[in-house]
């Protein structure tokens, strides 16, 4: 089935002291539009996994068009159907949903995008960390060679893009920056986390180490029966504890507790002329949406 595309061009920002703007937020306009768009992914998180995705795409032209330097940068709304019968629902979704409150998306039929300029781009991915134990396998066979650590986004509730108005204020290059969300069945990953909990459980636990390590005695007296030793337990393999273990399960637990709510695949990429700019843009985007360096930068090259 052939895949349906909505496009619109968001022409103007929410004027947060306009008093109609002020009124039907109840006086905070950024709390209710951050609210809005809350409630719109949540819609988009209950479809079914991959059949749509919803985008906010910012491109920045350094050469003002007559309209003025305002006119830099254009900011579009984007919205596929991968399965074409959900189309009509993004549509309503989008077009009479909670961001028609303080936005008038305007619908276009394309998006000229520069791709040929942009030679260079920075993803931003969710801090992953590889931590070396305490121990190696030859003190506790249940070390593994390192520790996997993963955080969850911490989004920055505050969050009103003015450091990337600033900043694109002063560039000199085309750039391009695309935020993507869309529904995901995370069923096999919650699944090995939870094996990968249970291991760590079992590194520092030695009271449930009931293994038989004790060996048997061939007959050296002429019969077919087998001897084991009464006179001293059999050798077992050693189990040194390691707290980096605890510290990592502690962590790894409450990112699990994440991993029971819905969720979606996410991705934000920068494309720039330059990999100096894009990791700047990268940086500047994240430390805008995130908090406590939640986010992990990655540096790509159109090569």
């Amino acid at each position: 089935m052939k895949e349906k595309t909505l496009i619109y061009r968001v022409n103007e920002i929410p004027d947060p002291f306009y008093p109609q703007y002020q009124m039907a937020a109840g006086g905070d306009v950024l709390d209710a539009a951050c609210r809005d768009f809350e409630h719109l992914l949540r819609s988009l998180v209950n479809f079914p996994p991959e059949s749509a995705s919803l985008a906010i795409r910012f491109i920045f032209n350094p050469k003002p068009s007559s309209q003025g330097t305002q006119s830099r940068l254009s900011i579009y709304v984007m919205a596929r159907a991968h399965d074409p019968s959900m189309s009509e629902s993004l549509r309503l979704l989008l077009e009479r949903g909670p961001l028609s409150r303080f936005y008038h998306l305007e619908p276009v039929t394309r998006i000229e995008a520069p791709w040929q300029k942009l030679q260079a781009s920075c993803d931003i991915v969710r801090r992953e960390d590889a931590v070396s134990p305490l121990h190696s396998s030859e003190y506790n066979y249940k070390i593994p060679a390192y520790y996997y650590a993963i955080r969850p986004f911490e989004p920055d509730e505050s969050n009103n893009y003015m450091d990337l108005d600033r900043v694109l204020g002063d560039i000199m290059e085309t750039v391009l920056i695309d935020i993507c969300v869309q529904p995901a069945d995370i069923s096999a990953e919650l699944m090995e986390h939870a094996r990968y909990l249970s291991r760590l459980q079992s590194i520092n636990r030695l009271w449930d180490d009931d293994e038989d390590y004790e060996s048997d005695f061939g007959d050296y007296l002429g019969n077919d029966s087998k001897w084991r030793s009464t006179s001293r337990q059999g050798i077992k393999p050693l189990r040194y504890p390691d707290p980096f273990a605890d510290d990592i399960l502690r962590s790894q637990q409450r990112f699990h507790e994440t991993l029971l709510q819905p969720h979606q695949l996410l991705h934000i990429k920068i494309f720039a002329e330059t990999q100096a700019v894009a990791l700047l843009l990268g940086s500047v985007v994240a430390e805008s949406a995130f908090e406590k360096g939640s986010y992990r930068l990655i540096r790509c090259s159109k090569d």
